[in-house]
């Protein structure tokens, strides 16, 4: 009886285990990334230490200069596949020459910025010496706002994530003090 009892259960868990998994249309899929999606995702980083940002791979952000870390993070968790995955923030830009979504900042001009970019000072693959953010706002004046990790006159010592509203025809940054070379878009986005 007990050995019928319980067989009778199993058949039940069964039969009910399945049918709740057989609509694949009651699990949810992960979000779709959107540029409102990344500039909400950086702006709720402000102020935060470089010790809340990791790499793909896991390591802390602190340990270098992490500008290019902290922009991989808040696209990888704003759902941006594939991100780039480089310390250096020339590379980005190389990165995203790779991927065909770097647009070159004509010299001059503001260039063609959108919500969710990231912001690339340097050329792309210069070396060390660059800086890149997330774009945050664009501005009819020709401004734009950016979310940085290690932006400032503190390298590595920059600790905490800050906003910038900058004239990208002027601004600078970076170890090497370079004009912006131009943005990467998020690839699908």
């Amino acid at each position: 009886m007990l050995l019928g009892t319980l067989a009778a259960v199993a058949m039940a868990v069964t039969a009910t285990s399945s049918s709740a998994y057989a609509d694949s249309s009651s699990v949810a899929a992960p979000a779709k990334a959107t540029r409102a999606g990344i500039r909400s995702m950086a702006n709720a980083q402000v102020g935060k230490s470089c010790t809340s940002f990791t790499t793909a791979g896991g390591t802390s952000a602190c340990q270098n200069w992490w500008c290019a870390v902290f922009a991989s993070w808040v696209w990888r968790h704003a759902g941006v596949t594939p991100a780039p995955t480089t310390w250096v923030a020339t590379d980005v830009g190389t990165w995203g020459k790779a991927h065909h979504v770097f647009k070159a900042r004509p010299a001059g001009q503001r260039g063609n910025p959108l919500v969710g970019d990231i912001v690339v000072f340097g050329q792309p693959g210069a070396g060390t010496g660059g800086h890149v953010g997330i774009v945050t706002a664009v501005y009819s004046n020709g401004y734009i706002d950016t979310m940085n990790g290690d932006y400032g006159s503190g390298g590595p010592g920059s600790t905490h994530v800050v906003k910038s509203h900058i004239n990208p025809i002027t601004a600078r940054s970076g170890g090497s003090n370079w004009l912006i070379s131009g943005y990467v878009s998020p690839p699908g986005v």
